[in-house]
């Protein structure tokens, strides 16, 4: 029987930190996603866009690899965000494994 474990964070579950920075580039943190990655198949983790926030791309650092979310409606095919996107987080060593896009219509 397979089991689903969720972690949430936020403004509800805990202040947020002063400087995430610090926080996601912690020995504390790579312990606590380490520990996490036991017992269980994956570990999914929902994060904020690449080019918003350098946090992601540090978040990214600590996974086996990152499948991009995109929206249809707000990206142009060849669109430099996507493709930066996707250097930022091969400049840290990240795998993109796919994308997946959103608000597509079918023709």
């Amino acid at each position: 029987m397979r089991k689903l474990k969720v972690l949430t964070a936020g403004p509800e579950a805990a202040p947020e930190p002063h400087d995430s920075t610090d926080l996601l580039g912690s020995e504390r943190f790579a312990e606590f996603m380490n520990r996490a990655r036991k017992g269980v198949d994956y570990v999914l983790v929902d994060a904020p866009p690449v080019d918003l926030v350098s946090d992601t791309a540090m978040l990214a650092a600590h996974s086996d690899g990152v499948h991009l979310v995109i929206d249809a409606k707000k990206t142009r095919k060849g669109s430099f965000a996507a493709r930066q996107s996707v250097r930022s987080l091969e400049a840290v060593g990240v795998d993109v494994h796919g994308t997946a896009m959103t608000k597509f219509k079918r023709r």
